[in-house]
């Protein structure tokens, strides 16, 4: 799978929905990452969000979203490839990722992209929760393809951290997970992703899964 090349362009708020102006403000008892995480994750889906509500790009996103008639495989395949692409531009741009705070940042996407479906008349994913879940992990699944290609995740490591997110979702577990990774890695609103002197301070650990280090 081939990422979508798409320009670094500037946001068309007009054409977003209400509720993704901006990356997502956690209060002051919510924020535990450190502020350098914190500034990345902002950055992240910041870029993301450009990318994504580009004037000339939203029509192309909402066609996206429909799958060709599969709206849960349209979700899976663009959320993963505006993951991708904003990674990959930060990765140009001197700076690598910390997994919790990429983890974090990519289901921010996936989630928006899923309101964008609904306020599109794609699909409703709030009324149908397994299909929701059902595009996440395909979003997964594509994400650790990918990355699996070219050298960026260990392929052993990715299943293991798939399988083991499976088992969480069954078990009940992976929202509550999922609420503790936003505890350590919300951020208050922060420029695009891109520019040099924003490079976090110490070194991000070499990723090997798809889940944050320390985080099973």
């Amino acid at each position: 799978m081939e990422p979508e090349q798409v320009a670094a362009p500037v946001r068309d708020d007009a054409a977003a929905p209400a509720a993704a102006q901006e990356p997502r403000r956690l209060s002051a008892d919510e924020q535990k990452a450190s502020p350098e995480e914190q500034e990345l994750y902002s950055r992240f889906v910041a870029k993301a969000f450009m990318l994504v509500y580009d004037k000339a790009f939203l029509p192309k996103a909402v066609d996206m979203l429909g799958g060709e008639g599969d709206p849960q495989e349209g979700l899976a395949r663009l959320s993963a490839q505006v993951t991708i692409r904003v990674m990959r531009l930060a990765k140009e741009a001197g700076q690598e990722l910390p997994g919790d705070v990429l983890f974090a940042a990519a289901k921010e996407v996936f989630e928006d992209l899923a309101e964008l479906s609904r306020v599109a008349n794609v699909f409703d994913y709030s009324q149908d929760e397994d299909a929701l879940e059902g595009a996440y992990f395909r979003a997964l699944d594509h994400f650790r393809m990918e990355m699996e290609g070219d050298g960026s995740i260990d392929r052993e490591s990715a299943q293991a951290d798939l399988n083991t997110l499976q088992q969480m979702d069954e078990a009940g577990e992976l929202e509550g997970y999922f609420r503790q990774l936003a505890e350590r890695d919300g951020a208050n609103r922060a420029a695009p992703v891109g520019e040099e002197e924003a490079a976090p301070k110490k070194p991000a650990p070499k990723r090997t899964g798809l889940m944050p280090q320390g985080a099973k």
